[in-house]
């Protein structure tokens, strides 16, 4: 059985990371990586390096306040990229319940 899809604002996710929410407010569906990005996904983008991945598939971008990307696509900025990440990865994949039966 397949999950339904979770999906969130910006706005809400922003607020969720405490980053600052420029551009649109979409809703967005998961996540995905830089080198593969998804369609109706954030995409989060921490160093300088991986900063012209902001044009590709995904529907709005999380960058690091240190790295500067050029995209017409919503961004939020935050300041850790991990600790955003693991709050993303609750909130869209939550947790299972273990059945310890």
């Amino acid at each position: 059985m397949e999950k339904e899809k979770v999906s969130y604002k910006l706005s809400q996710i922003a607020t969720v990371v405490g980053g600052n929410l420029t551009g649109e407010d979409i809703s967005v569906y998961g996540i995905s990586i830089p080198e593969e990005q998804k369609s109706g996904t954030v995409c989060m983008i921490n160093v300088q390096a991986k900063a012209g991945y902001a044009n590709g598939d995904a529907a709005a971008y999380i960058v690091c306040e240190n790295v500067d990307v050029s995209t017409d696509k919503p961004v939020i900025k935050v300041k850790d990229a991990k600790a955003t990440l693991v709050k993303l990865m609750i909130a869209f994949y939550p947790p299972m319940p273990v059945n310890h039966n």
